[in-house]
């Protein structure tokens, strides 16, 4: 493989993809905001109905046309809380502002009904001590918005009408101050819910986006062990390598669009990854036109020599199927090149604190590298070291490439290849 390729890493921390993830949790938040801001519209039509139903029955029962006075109010109420939830459905602007709304429309709704039994009965102290009850409810209510801003805007929208009802009552200062910290006190709560529903969304977006960049990169047996066991999985392990080179990619793309060429690249690619996953292998990394695959990390097996060959023999009969259906088509067709070495490597979040991978490195990687790039030189689609065979258990038609030297090591390394026709 040429040294000029730029490594396609990957990464489990966040900071690696930084404005993957603040998309996943915006969207996130924002989903829940909108399903939260339907309830609490909906919410809204229960309540006004609720409370024009006591209002007109307490004001006929008692005669207090305080009462009467307000069930007009509430029933100009109900009649908005009923438009707003249907305009909710078309207007997204609606749900995501849906805090604000309370501050604009509930608040003083509520302000307005409670005076309107003052305005009949000053020195009446009950309107009061309802209308602190009713703006608790409210404040709590904008906790759906996860905004402490608009719930801020909420409760002090609430205390200043908690403020003009105590001023126009006769109730005792005291009592007033209480009301008003009360509000206070459930816009502090309604905040630090709201904080933690929002951490909570950054948690869950921050564990999807891992758990789609495993099911992306690992089979689901490894994705399931990772998620298991996460930062444990820094080892030193005896693992087999497997690196692959897409042939003649190059020259085919340079001949081709770029979007033709990704195409190209990306329908070997989907074959071959899904056999590396097919075989319990952990695809490191895309490296240009080629790609880097593991086993035997990060669960260790003991068979990691035998799947990576019988990857590997894999591989070569997709291509082959791949490359049938391109003939048919009339396209042009590649071939790969795949070098396989084992031994001890170290797995494990690697790099600097701003973004590392889980990757694997070692003397191991190198020379799988290398001995891919000695395939050429034997005109085999396939070459392994002694140490793979060795490791292999299973029977397989080995062919004898002999002794040659690796660029890195000291000792010269025989090469074996599989007989495909065997």
């Amino acid at each position: 493989m040429r040294a000029s390729r730029a490594p396609q890493r990957w990464s489990l921390t966040p900071g690696a993809s930084a404005p993957a993830l603040e998309t996943e949790q915006t969207a996130l938040r924002e989903a829940a905001q909108s399903r939260l801001a339907e309830v609490s519209h909906r919410l809204r039509v229960v309540g006004a109905t609720t409370w024009l139903a006591i209002a007109v029955a307490f004001g006929t029962a008692t005669g207090n046309p305080g009462y009467l006075h307000q069930s007009t109010w509430v029933a100009g109420y109900l009649a908005a809380s009923v438009a707003l939830a249907f305009a909710t459905r078309r207007y997204e602007p609606l749900r995501k502002h849906a805090a604000k709304l309370i501050a604009g429309l509930d608040v003083p709704f509520v302000t307005a009904a409670q005076y309107a039994i003052l305005a009949e009965r000053a020195g009446d102290n009950h309107p009061t001590t309802v209308a602190a009850a009713l703006y608790v409810v409210l404040i709590l209510t904008s906790v759906t918005a996860l905004d402490p801003r608009s719930i801020a805007l909420v409760t002090g929208a609430a205390a200043l009408g908690q403020a003009l009802l105590n001023a126009r009552s006769s109730i005792a200062f005291a009592d007033g101050v209480s009301n008003v910290a009360i509000i206070l006190v459930a816009g502090s709560v309604a905040i630090a819910v709201a904080r933690f529903c929002t951490d909570l969304l950054a948690s869950v977006a921050s564990s999807r986006s891992a758990a789609d960049k495993l099911a992306r990169y690992f089979s689901p047996e490894v994705a399931r062990a990772i998620a298991a066991e996460g930062s444990r999985l820094q080892d030193r392990r005896e693992v087999t390598v497997l690196f692959v080179d897409v042939r003649g990619f190059t020259t085919l793309a340079e001949a081709s669009e770029a979007s033709e060429a990704v195409a190209i690249l990306n329908e070997y690619f989907e074959e071959l990854v899904e056999c590396v996953f097919a075989h319990g292998g952990t695809l490191d990394k895309y490296l240009g036109d080629g790609l880097l695959a593991y086993f035997g990390a990060p669960r260790p097996s003991a068979s990691h020599a035998d799947d990576a060959l019988k990857c590997a023999a894999a591989m070569l009969d997709t291509v082959d199927t791949v490359n049938q259906r391109r003939r048919a088509r009339g396209e042009r067709t590649l071939r790969i090149g795949i070098g396989i070495h084992s031994g001890p490597a170290v797995i494990g979040d690697i790099g600097a604190r701003r973004r590392r991978e889980f990757t694997v490195v070692g003397d191991t990687v190198n020379v799988a590298s290398r001995v891919e790039s000695l395939t050429k030189e034997f005109d085999v689609s396939l070459a392994c070291t002694e140490s793979t065979r060795a490791l292999a258990r299973e029977p397989m038609a080995w062919r004898d490439l002999g002794v040659t030297r690796v660029r890195g090591r000291e000792r010269d390394v025989r090469l074996w290849t599989l007989d495909r026709d065997a």
